[in-house]
């Protein structure tokens, strides 16, 4: 954690010397994982993120995307012995994503995001009381896409995101795909 905040420390005193640009993101994305049970399969299903974001270029097209994002990462398994489970993992990410600007409106970026746990919500349709098990409080998905603007202070991104290994007992290697709306503070 504190070299966490060390490293916030150093971008933030950055900003004296770079024009960074700041926005707030809202949109939504659609997570498929994999299962390890027997006879049952992961279902996709719809989350949403909500944040703020900013760029510091750092050399002529590249700079780093970060900022601080409430994001859903949501499954569904079914069947299995507790009926239909809905397994509902809400995180914090900050990504991480160095990013190639072909102009002011648009660019590509790619790169790993830190995601932290903030709630495990597991509802069976079957039983009363159900939980994930080993639901893991840190992860590290990579993310790959695009960003573009339509309007001076309005944008869009779309994006690709897959997270290795697994996120709880029985619930692994989760694929993404997500469309945000930007709103650009100038």
């Amino acid at each position: 954690m504190k070299s966490l905040f060390s490293f916030f420390l150093l971008i933030f005193s950055l900003t004296a010397q770079a024009q960074m640009e700041f926005g707030l993101v809202g949109g939504l994305q659609s997570g498929q994982a994999e299962t390890d049970l027997s006879g049952a399969s992961a279902k996709t299903r719809l989350g949403y993120h909500f944040g703020g974001l900013a760029y510091l270029p750092l050399q002529k097209s590249w700079g780093l995307r970060s900022g601080l994002i409430y994001n859903q990462r949501y499954t569904t398994l079914e069947p299995t012995l507790s009926g239909k489970v809905d397994m509902d993992f809400a995180y914090f990410d900050v990504p991480l994503t160095p990013m190639l600007k072909f102009s002011g409106a648009g660019g590509v970026f790619a790169g790993p995001v830190l995601a932290f746990n903030q709630s495990k919500d597991v509802t069976c349709s079957q039983r009363a009381n159900c939980a994930a098990v080993d639901v893991k409080s840190f992860l590290l998905p990579l993310q790959v896409g695009v960003q573009f603007r339509f309007l001076p202070q309005m944008g869009a991104e779309l994006f690709f995101e897959y997270i290795s290994g697994e996120l709880a007992t029985n619930v692994s290697n989760m694929k993404t795909v997500g469309a945000s709306f930007l709103f650009y503070f100038e």
